[in-house]
């Protein structure tokens, strides 16, 4: 969608470069599903798919960038031929953050789509 294309410009550096097709991919893949389901049951007020989709790219990205949990952190590297100190700290790799990205992702679908339904929706 625009707005989640939009939105991907505006994450920090090292998680639109390595990680904008996963999340595109997981909103262009599961989105419209999670969609559907709000359309099917009563939610306690009118709520738009567009303003829906705001919030879950929202509260995704505050779960990206907390800097009390650091969910998501760059990969740090040393330079070549230098030995890392007890102070050193190497981030989150590639793939550690990979799946924290997917767990992120469900968790803002879940406080989106899945919460603004009422208590016999859920």
């Amino acid at each position: 969608t625009p707005i989640v294309a939009s939105w991907l410009l505006t994450l920090p550096d090292f998680i639109r470069k390595d990680h904008g097709t996963q999340i595109d991919s997981l909103f262009n893949s599961y989105f419209e599903v999670m969609l559907e389901c709000t359309h099917r049951v009563k939610t306690p007020f009118p709520v738009s798919d567009g303003w829906l989709c705001i919030m879950a790219t929202r509260l995704m990205e505050s779960l990206i960038n907390d800097r009390q949990e650091c969910y998501c952190t760059p990969t740090n590297h040393l330079p070549e031929g230098q030995e890392p100190d007890d102070d050193f700290d190497a981030g989150q790799s590639f793939e550690v953050r990979e799946i924290v990205i997917t767990q992120l992702f469900w968790f803002s679908m879940l406080w989106t789509c899945g919460a603004c339904t009422d208590y016999e929706g859920r």
